[in-house]
């Protein structure tokens, strides 16, 4: 990469759409926060930053995720893989029955198909989501039956 392609400015206007094959950024402000309201997805909210909705040329999605301290995302499934990365705090998640501690700077991998769910510590955790999709709309999660933690 050239030192010129480095003072180029990125495309930033949320009203925008970027042209097809044409490098460009959004800021989180400018995202709006889902979820929160429906029982069934807990008490998570996320925001959706890079998907087919909001561009028409990129084929994943990317997005941040937080759960309050002891807050949960219930036991679901879906088709696609799933990566989190906890950017802050910490708690559990739960992939197929295994529970495994999960805190700031970890990746985690979630095979397509695999029951998964997160229960929050007492700091809450934040965490960036990602889907082989082009859109986050197209992503159907399957609940497991209701419950108040992930166990």
């Amino acid at each position: 990469m050239s030192h010129s392609n480095l003072n180029t400015a990125l495309t930033t206007d949320p009203s925008e759409t970027p042209a097809a094959n044409t490098p460009w950024a959004i800021q989180r402000d400018d995202v709006p926060i889902e979820g929160g309201f429906d029982p069934q997805y807990g008490n998570v909210t996320w925001q959706t930053m890079i998907c087919n909705s909001r561009m028409d040329f990129h084929d994943l999605v990317l997005g941040v995720a937080q759960i309050p301290p002891f807050g949960s995302l219930p036991l679901h499934r879906h088709d696609p893989a799933e990566f989190y990365f906890i950017t802050s705090g910490g708690g559990e998640i739960n992939i197929d029955g295994q529970i495994t501690p999960a805190r700031s700077g970890m990746a985690i991998f979630i095979p397509g198909g695999a029951e998964h769910g997160i229960l929050a510590g007492p700091d809450g955790i934040e965490f960036l989501y990602g889907f082989p999709n082009s859109r986050f709309d197209d992503v159907t999660y399957n609940f497991s039956q209701q419950q108040d933690s992930v166990q």
